[in-house]
């Protein structure tokens, strides 16, 4: 590989990028902001900082980093290609700090989650000020979105998303278990009365989740394991508050979270459908980029949801 390297005491060849800690830093805060002054403000430094430490790493590694306008930030294919390393490095970084200080590593910096709206909104935005209050030098960004999210591509310490499975080896932690359930209102059952089998829900008006195509596959628990039937839509959307009012309106029966339709469940608003049938295994998990570890940073914030929302089991 081109551009001039440095050789430690064993012998060891190391790219100049990679053997300064704080050039590693400057690359991954320019990398996620897609900005000098942004990543200024990240670092607690000026922009000319910044943008001398990255021509000095862009001319000892003889590479083009990002292409730059007045206004642009732009990644060339090798800043992509050097940025989960990079993610990596600053990873083992903090689990050598955590293992070395433990509960007395200092937490500062930027912590990035990606969850679902809905918990997100339900569960984690009432927390997050005291969270905020408890690690004032934590800086917390709180992306929320219906689609799973590319960790190391949108430069994400932390996801927390619903899956059908679990895999703990896998880096995940679990949150809580939500099984998905059938359900309408009773306004709507009245009028179109209540399906006694999942094949009769072709049958019916249907309050669906995008993305999704002209006809929608729900699955169910069948005789020989899981079964499917396509249902046709009346309404979608990647938002379940938008579904849940569909529902709880009688636009239709809807395929949700027990957990998220709870207090409507309770107050007769909404009833469950074909419970004999209805898949149970729906899992909150928490990953991080890194399946062999969690930054510490990350585990403290899960660790303070987990308080707040039970012991995984609701």
């Amino acid at each position: 590989m081109r551009g001039r390297r440095r050789t430690d005491s064993d012998g060891h060849t190391r790219l100049p990028i990679l053997a300064d800690f704080a050039a590693v830093e400057t690359f991954v805060a320019i990398m996620e902001t897609r900005s000098i002054s942004k990543a200024a403000q990240r670092l607690n430094t000026v922009p000319s900082a910044v943008s001398q430490r990255l021509s000095n790493l862009e001319t000892l590694s003889e590479t083009r980093l990002f292409n730059r306008t007045t206004r642009i930030v732009a990644p060339t294919d090798a800043a992509r290609a050097l940025y989960g390393h990079c993610k990596k490095i600053i990873a083992c970084i903090d689990v050598a700090e955590q293992e070395l200080w433990g509960d007395a590593a200092l937490l500062y910096g930027d912590l990035r989650v990606a969850a679902p709206v809905y918990f997100g909104m339900d569960t984690i935005a009432p927390i997050l000020p005291e969270f905020a209050r408890l690690y004032p030098d934590l800086l917390v960004s709180l992306q929320l979105s219906a689609r799973a999210s590319d960790l190391i591509a949108e430069g994400l310490d932390l996801a927390i998303r619903f899956q059908p499975s679990l895999d703990p080896g896998n880096g995940e932690r679990l949150l809580l278990e939500n099984d998905r359930v059938f359900c309408a209102a009773p306004d709507y059952l009245a009028r179109r009365g209540a399906p006694r089998r999942p094949q009769d829900l072709k049958d019916h008006d249907c309050i669906c989740t995008l993305p999704s195509a002209p006809l929608v596959t729900w699955e169910y628990r069948g005789r020989d394991g899981i079964d499917r039937v396509e249902v046709t839509p009346v309404l979608q959307s990647d938002n379940p508050l938008v579904l849940i009012e569909a529902a709880r309106q009688g636009l239709g029966i809807a395929l949700l979270g027990r957990r998220a339709i709870a207090e409507w469940l309770a107050r007769g608003e909404l009833v469950t459908l074909l419970d004999d049938v209805a898949l149970q295994s729906n899992y909150l998990v928490a990953k991080a980029p890194d399946s062999r570890y969690m930054p510490h940073r990350a585990k403290v914030f899960v660790d303070f949801l987990m308080s707040h929302i039970g012991d995984g089991t609701a």
